[in-house]
């Protein structure tokens, strides 16, 4: 399949020239790779918007990958099936350890490699937080079967944060059960201050003080995201830490983290997949992340 016939049209379906530079990764993606000079690998208008075709290293696609965070345990995978002609469909275009040093950027030597083996990535972040059918949030809501009432923290074109009602009050409980099931995540981290649950609030990925803040106004019962305890090791990881902190016995709502991975790796792994088999009738396949706490 050609490159260009794939781009165009992921570019046009998440319509990503309405968006702005992406936000947070045009600073953190030119500040992580500031000393390791690879703008030459890098497709001229991703270092403009951070949005779209990040590296093409082939005109031609034979299979193309889907992943959450991109880094050398994921090229490594693809490296290791001898895979040539690829595209990676990366919702982040850096690593993160979110326990950890935060993002990351892939090693140097990575980017001869995918060179010679004509892996290209193609990276859509916001555009996929805010889309009103393929999303981070619309995956969630699926699996909960919930009825949206509400929308907010806008982006551009729409929005990446929703409120939604349960089909019946359900116990906090049971709600853990349920997440944890759809998710594959076992080790879930809550805040409970209600025991039964009707109004969800989903924020994917991290949640930021403002995001928390907005979401309590609304009355929801519940605020479920990947992670709203920032556990990165640097300065801003410290400052949410404390934000956080300073306004949770304040919160009317419970809170459920399921990981930043667990979270957003459902729309990676099953919407998005579809989407492209659908769309290009070649093959498609998910590449996961051994521990989604990492």
């Amino acid at each position: 399949m050609n490159i260009y016939f794939i781009k165009e049209l992921l570019d046009q379906y998440f319509k990503i020239e309405h968006f702005f530079p992406d936000q947070p990764f045009s600073t953190i993606f030119p500040e992580t790779y500031k000393k390791l000079n690879i703008n030459k690998y890098i497709y001229p208008d991703f270092l403009i918007t951070f949005h779209g075709m990040m590296i093409q290293n082939s005109n031609n696609v034979d299979k193309i990958f889907t992943t959450v965070f991109l880094g050398d345990e994921i090229l490594n995978e693809v490296f290791n099936r001898l895979e040539r002609d690829v595209l990676i469909i990366s919702h982040h275009p850096l690593h993160m350890e979110t326990s950890g040093r935060g993002f990351l950027p892939i090693s140097k030597n990575f980017f001869k490699k995918m060179k010679k083996f004509g892996v290209s990535i193609y990276v859509i972040h916001t555009p996929l937080d805010a889309h009103n059918d393929i999303s981070t949030w619309r995956a969630m809501s699926n699996k909960l079967e919930l009825s949206i009432i509400k929308k907010y923290c806008s982006e551009a074109i729409g929005f990446s944060c929703v409120c939604g009602l349960y089909k019946h009050m359900i116990l906090f409980e049971e709600l853990l059960l349920k997440i944890s099931e759809i998710t594959g995540v076992k080790d879930l981290h809550f805040i409970k201050k209600k025991k039964m649950i009707k109004k969800i609030a989903l924020v994917p990925g991290g949640s930021d003080i403002e995001d928390i803040i907005a979401t309590n106004e609304l009355d929801c019962d519940v605020l479920l995201t990947g992670t709203y305890y920032n556990q990165v090791k640097n300065l801003f990881g410290e400052k949410q830490r404390k934000d956080f902190n300073d306004i949770k016995d304040n919160l009317n709502i419970s809170l459920i983290e399921c990981s930043h991975y667990g979270f957003e790796s459902l729309v990676m792994k099953e919407d998005l997949i579809k989407f492209c088999i659908n769309r290009f009738k070649i093959d498609c396949e998910f590449i996961s992340q051994n521990n989604p706490w990492y």
